[in-house]
Order: structure tokens, then sequence, then C-alpha cells
């Protein structure tokens, strides 16, 4: 999908300590996460992204979620929401705050 919409390909399975991350640009510290149904249903699975997601934020990283059905099927609207926080978080700067 990087290459189709012109966007530089991710580090993939990144791990940050105790927690691995999907795709990783280091560039601009972010994080993209594709949830599938079956591994991020549960109660305890849930949990779990979001205390990862804290820590990762902690880190200095912004992390986006996709489902796998967005992936698939909407793959231009993924393509521009990275593309965008990409040109944001680029925008920023090193010392600029955060987005959230």
């Amino acid at each position: 999908m990087c290459a189709g919409y012109g966007i530089p390909l991710p580090e993939t399975q990144v791990t940050f300590g105790a927690y691995r991350a999907d795709f990783v640009w280091r560039d601009v510290r972010l994080i993209v996460e594709t949830d599938g149904r079956q591994s991020h249903d549960g109660f305890v699975a849930y949990r779990e992204d979001r205390v990862r997601d804290r820590a990762l934020k902690r880190s200095g990283y912004e992390v986006l979620h996709f489902t796998y059905a967005e992936v698939v099927d909407e793959p231009a609207a993924v393509a521009a929401e990275v593309i965008e926080a990409r040109r944001c978080l680029r925008s920023r700067g090193p010392t600029a705050p955060r987005l959230w």
C-alpha cells in the first residue's frame, strides 16, 4: 500500500521495550497499528492496547489505529490519513508540542 501511494516504507514489527509496533516511521515518530478483530477484540487485549499506546506516546510517538477492514476496503483513505499525519508530524519539529 505504501509504495502505491508514495508513502516511505516503514520499519515493521519493531520492538519498544515490552511492546511491539506494527509499522514505524522513526523520522516523524509515527506508529501505525492494524488491528484485526481476532487479536484485539477481548477485554484483556483492548486494555493492553491502551496501556501500550500510552507508553509509546510517552516515548514521543504518535499512534494511529486502523482496522483490517479499513486497510483492505479503503486503502486510499488510510493512505491519505497516514500522509497527513506524516505531514503534520514533520512540520511540528522535534520540540513542538504533541498532537494530543
